[in-house]
């Protein structure tokens, strides 16, 4: 009995966790590459997963037990009438807003399904209660086991090996099998407690505390929002890496399968032990800034695989720690549906103060900080003693690590015998280490945390002034201004780490393109290729270098999802390319893809596709399809160029495959040499792809100028709507820097 109803949890979780990225593949692409696509989708499938505990909550108080069983079996087939999940043309909304339009369109797709599933588990949990198990808690850990496959599968094994639609079929092929296994389930749980009034089944003898019920949902939130906020961080300030986001969601799994196995792999003392000294190498990995090679601080600084590493550690130790008090202070089995409830509504929270809230009250990404600045408060106090003074000083903490160690650092900067990158480590680190030895008392050591948070606001003061930052759905864009010089002001766009634009006002250089698009690379190439009154279409705006390239009677038009993005390029504080453009520019704002089906064909001589989200590329601008409709929107000498520059990411066999599958030519240039210094020369190292029919005039884009056929790779094909996949393409050299 017990192994079926540990299958029927495990495969509930599984069908749970391996439709979040299959519906946001199907769904979400339009919405480009954003982190705030995958968080949008977890506070929708957190706010099902709190109806569908809601529900069984109520369904097992107030039911008996036959009832319940009906309903849900009743519920299970509603919900098989809507699959297979499809999805036909999507039209989002081209505000900068489209979080109420994606809630309400996967509503209306799987949120019936998912609902359904998310009920099952403390459902069948309670079944098994009252069925002689005292303590089926266990069955938890094993639903997550679900899960965890479930979400791990999806990009290693699913979706490289089938498209969209056989994705969608074989999902609806293991629903059905569920459903047959709860009809077997059902019927041997009914033969066991067949004839027991609601008042026997279950009446549950302990009583709660709002107090302990609150602690529940803060314990809760802490993780949820933690996660989330490690997603934002890893995937926009440290590696534009889309694949990335399963991770931290993973670990958060892990987590619950571990606290609530039967027996514990992992003693909570020692996690509880752990916890400070994790917490502090966070916030040394953090505030720490060396370039010294020979430093022992330096990996913790410029290693991406051990900051990711570092980063989460935290997180898994984080929600060990919190899911750990909770599995500790769990009721008893009669009590399990409510447990669940309030450990919903905090996961909720955390996904909603994420996703939602954040996003409109901080234009930076900080939640993730101020949650590392709570986790603290989960911590057991193990020092419970309380006298006024000694609350006094918890809150005094603050300024005394914080303002000790920033004050002994600007003393140090003030000295020129000293070298930062020696004083300001050590001293950083003696502050971390105070912030461990307050780690007795929960709110000492959360305000501690704080003081050294304060510390690395200090310290990232550089020589770079931000002018401007400002957060949508897309990201947040922020505008570096660095001091006036000889060489004139520079102005810098930023989406995380990634470069999207720069801007030098000289009268030299103000009306010269910079970065990717410098005279001497190959988009100058590209563009000196086109007709006298050309028309141009531009698939993504940054700040506007391509319109320097443009001449008067031309018609040019950009294709931008992101109205924060066209407010900076048309602000002249911050960049003047736009205003400074020979010819007219103008900017339709929505999905590119989307936007240029609206336009004629035949109309363009020349489209650039230069979309980039961070350092992503929204898949569904890359696939046939789209590529098919760039050609249908260009005249027939008319020439696409395809901006493929990416740390991680080789996508030069890709557009290879697409062109050959489509008949048309295609070539590269790779700028390869010395790294370039942007900040002093105003030029990036870039790879464009020109393609266009076979019969053009190709003779103008010679080897000698660096221009070279595209090469097809051995197990890279063609993108489609129904398939994509990013492992193939990953350039794992760089993505292990």
């Amino acid at each position: 009995m017990v192994a079926i109803c540990s299958l029927l949890l495990l495969l509930s979780a599984f069908l749970m966790f391996s439709i979040q990225p299959m519906v946001a593949k199907m769904l979400l692409p339009v919405l480009g590459g954003s982190p705030s696509v995958w968080n949008t989708t977890m506070v929708f499938y957190q706010a099902a997963l709190l109806g569908g505990y809601l529900y069984s909550h109520l369904v097992s108080t107030k039911l008996k037990l036959k009832h319940q069983m009906i309903l849900h079996g009743t519920m299970l087939v509603l919900a098989a009438l809507v699959l297979p999940i499809s999805y036909g043309d999507l039209h989002p909304p081209s505000g900068s807003n489209p979080i109420p339009w994606v809630l309400l369109t996967m509503a209306l797709s799987v949120g019936l399904p998912f609902f359904v599933l998310s009920a099952s588990s403390p459902l069948i949990q309670s079944w098994i209660s009252r069925a002689g198990n005292r303590d089926p808690y266990f069955l938890y850990a094993a639903s997550n086991v679900g899960s965890f496959l479930g979400l791990l599968s999806y990009p290693v094994l699913i979706e490289p090996r089938s498209t969209v639609a056989l994705q969608s079929t074989l999902w609806t092929v293991g629903y059905l099998c569920l459903a047959g296994l709860f009809l077997l389930v059902a019927l041997m749980l009914r033969k066991r407690v067949v004839g027991l009034p609601v008042e026997t089944e279950a009446q549950p003898t302990e009583k709660l505390t709002w107090r302990r019920r609150l602690r529940w949902v803060f314990l809760a939130f802490i993780p949820s929002s933690m996660f989330i906020g490690v997603t934002t961080y890893l995937t926009t300030d440290i590696a534009v890496m889309p694949l990335l986001w399963v991770i931290p969601l993973a670990i958060y799994l892990l987590s619950m399968i571990l606290v609530f196995a039967k027996h514990r792999p992992i003693p909570h003392k020692l996690v509880v032990t752990l916890f400070p000294y994790v917490l502090a190498l966070v916030i040394l990995a953090s505030t720490v800034k060396v370039s010294y090679v020979s430093s022992p601080f330096y990996l913790i600084s410029n290693s991406m695989v051990v900051v990711f590493a570092i980063h989460l550690l935290a997180l898994f130790v984080a929600a060990m720690l919190c899911h750990g008090e909770m599995a500790d202070d769990r009721p008893e089995a009669g009590r399990l549906t409510e447990f669940f409830l309030w450990m919903s509504i905090g996961g909720v929270l955390g996904g909603v103060f994420n996703a939602l809230i954040a996003p409109t009250i901080f234009v930076q990404v900080i939640e993730y900080t101020l949650i590392l600045i709570v986790v603290g408060l989960a911590l057991p106090a193990r020092d419970p003693g309380w006298r006024p003074s000694q609350l006094a000083l918890d809150l005094g903490m603050v300024v005394l690590v914080g303002g000790c160690v920033t004050g002994l650092i600007w003393l140090c900067d003030q000295s020129s015998t000293l070298s930062a990158q020696t004083y300001r480590p050590l001293l950083i680190l003696v502050g971390c280490l105070a912030c461990v030895m307050c780690a007795r008392r929960p709110l000492r050591f959360a305000m501690a945390v704080c003081g050294m948070v304060l510390v690395g606001v200090y310290t990232s003061q550089s020589f770079r002034q931000t002018i401007f930052a400002d957060r949508s759905f897309f990201g947040v864009q922020r505008v570096e201004s660095m001091g006036k010089a000889e060489s004139g002001e520079t102005h810098l766009l930023l989406n995380g780490r990634v470069l999207h634009g720069m801007q030098i006002f000289t009268s030299e250089l103000e009306t010269v393109p910079l970065t990717y698009y410098h005279p001497e690379g190959p988009l100058k190439q590209v563009l000196a290729a086109r007709p006298s009154g050309a028309v141009v279409g531009v698939v993504g705006l940054g700040i506007g270098s391509i319109a320097l390239y443009s001449q008067p009677g031309e018609d040019w038009t950009y294709y931008e999802i992101d109205e924060v993005v066209e407010r900076v390029a048309r602000d002249p504080r911050l960049f003047t390319c736009l205003a400074k453009a020979k010819a007219p520019q103008k900017v339709v704002i929505g999905d590119a893809r989307l936007r240029l089906g609206d336009e004629p064909d035949a109309k363009f001589d020349v489209l650039v596709m230069d979309a980039f989200s961070s350092d992503s590329v929204p898949a569904h601008l890359m696939t046939v399809e789209a590529f098919q409709l760039y050609r249908k929107k260009l005249k027939p000498d008319g020439l696409l160029a395809v901006h493929i520059t990416n740390r991680y990411l080789d996508l030069q066999p890709l557009v290879a495959a697409i062109s050959a599958k489509l008949g048309l030519k295609m070539l590269v240039r790779q700028e390869t040499g010395a790294s370039v210094d942007t900040i002093e020369r105003g030029r990036e190292l870039a790879t464009w792809c020109v393609v266009g029919l076979p019969s053009y005039d190709w003779s103008r884009f010679s080897e000698s100028a660096g221009w070279v056929p595209g090469k097809q790779r051995t197990g890279i094909v063609a993108w489609t709507d129904q398939y994509s996949t990013l492992l193939p393409l990953i350039n794992w050299d760089k993505a292990e820097q």
